[in-house]
């Protein structure tokens, strides 16, 4: 009966072919980084050449991981993984490991590589979840997860913050290493400086923080799969901490298909006020526009509808042949300043049709309680 409107909305960037097309240059990048890396440890060839086929290796294959270091940098992040993996590399061919250090920008980049097919195989998984949903919310979804603002959740925040000071704590360790250690042992300065960067990259934990978002991704996909559509993954992180739900749409705790108790008219006779009742609520999805559906069985002139709008909870407002219409409840006439006559029956939900201002008649539907609900019903507090 019903019929979908789907609202424009603004142009978005394609995430998924975006990440396709970064993944496969980054590909490119690190087979031919890896074929120069293997030729300068393979062939023999004087060690300033071996350096220099090392230091383009890392180059080639990283260096977008420092353009991305001098922006952290630039932006006061000092801490940044990006400029770790950077300063790391460099330290390491200033103390004669060069070979570690190009090593180590491959490693990372191949890292990043297997984590970003990690997130999209994570989304699509996510998004299979929803197989038995309708194309709405299919469609909602598929935004809210490649969206990384909505994603996040602020336990990222924490964990960044708690990590990050992991890693100051380890670079003050790293360098009292560093320095103290050929000053007690004979080791040498290269040895020390060497394993106290080994400290730097092991203390860096990028891989956790990256895998919160994705936590976030699969919650709210698990979510939609049983019914429960969030806007974004901060809202379902912040259902840990409530305790009184609120819910103001219909069909909740009532049953979704309710039946009409009564319907009366005191200017339009049965037939005619049905008609004109049905085609008020036919592009309607709350429960008491199945209702009347479920007992109008002529055809619908749809040309005569227009400027629809739904008011989840309370009814819907339209025009028919240019005349302005409302079908709603009590609670909305009232607050728009339109007297209805009292209803005293005190069974089920009245909802009363208004046409140019003037009250047509009524219609009561039942509001027998959701059998689907169980026992929920009698734990709830209804406020």
């Amino acid at each position: 009966m019903s019929q979908k409107h789907v609202k424009s909305t603004p142009h978005k960037i394609d995430t998924a072919k975006l990440s396709a097309t970064l993944n496969n240059s980054l590909v490119i990048r690190l087979v031919v980084a890896s074929v120069i890396f293997a030729v300068s440890l393979i062939l023999s060839m004087p060690e300033f050449v071996c350096i220099l086929l090392l230091m383009l290796s890392a180059v080639l294959a990283g260096y977008d991981v420092i353009l991305k270091a001098v922006v952290a940098v630039e932006s006061g992040n000092f801490v940044d993984t990006p400029v770790i993996v950077v300063v790391t590399a460099i330290l390491s061919f200033f103390i004669g490991f060069g070979i570690e250090g190009a090593a180590l920008v491959l490693l990372y980049q191949i890292g990043m590589l297997l984590l970003r097919y990690a997130k999209d195989h994570t989304r699509k998984a996510a998004l299979d979840l929803l197989q038995d949903q309708d194309e709405g919310i299919i469609a909602h979804m598929r935004d809210l997860v490649n969206d990384e603002e909505k994603t996040s959740m602020s336990i990222e925040k924490v964990m960044s913050g708690s990590a990050g000071m992991v890693l100051k704590l380890a670079m003050v360790l790293a360098v009292i290493y560093a320095i103290a250690m050929p000053i007690v042992t004979s080791m040498s300065f290269t040895i020390s400086i060497h394993r106290a960067l080994i400290i730097l990259v092991v203390a860096t934990p990028f891989s956790v923080v990256a895998s919160i978002p994705m936590a976030g991704v699969v919650g709210v996909c698990q979510s939609a799969k049983h019914g429960i559509v969030f806007n974004d993954a901060a809202s379902l992180e912040a259902m840990a901490d409530v305790s009184v739900a609120v819910f103001d749409k219909s069909g909740i705790f009532a049953e979704e298909c309710p039946r009409i108790i009564a319907m009366h008219s005191d200017v339009l006779d049965y037939d005619t006020f049905l008609n004109f009742v049905a085609h008020a609520v036919y592009y309607s999805e709350q429960p008491v526009a199945n209702a009347i559906s479920a007992v109008y069985d002529h055809d619908y002139k749809l040309d005569v509808i227009k400027d629809f709008r739904e008011i989840p909870g309370y009814g819907v407002e339209l025009s028919i042949d240019g005349i302005g219409v409302t079908f709603a409840t009590r609670e909305l006439l009232e607050e728009r300043g339109i007297t209805v006559p009292e209803d005293n029956s005190g069974v089920g939900t009245a909802y009363y049709m208004v046409v140019a201002g003037r009250t047509m008649g009524k219609v009561v539907i039942s509001s027998d309680v959701n059998q689907d609900l169980g026992d929920l019903g009698r734990g709830a507090e209804f406020l």
